[in-house]
């Protein structure tokens, strides 16, 4: 089965990530979802885990 991962942050870090990165919320939302691996989207995801959010893995259908 396929897996999906993603970063799980509190809204709160969402808006840090936000005003640190000079990003829009889709920016973020993408990123956290590994839905873009450019540089930026790197970087959001080291931010998130780096200051509390967590990696988390599902099982898509």
């Amino acid at each position: 089965m396929p897996y999906i991962k993603q970063i799980v942050v509190e809204h709160g870090l969402r808006k840090q990530i936000m005003a640190v990165f000079d990003v829009s919320y889709p920016t973020v939302r993408v990123a956290l979802k590994y839905g873009s691996n450019s540089i930026t989207a790197q970087n959001i995801r080291q931010y998130a885990l780096d200051h509390g959010g967590v990696l988390t893995y599902g099982i898509i259908g």
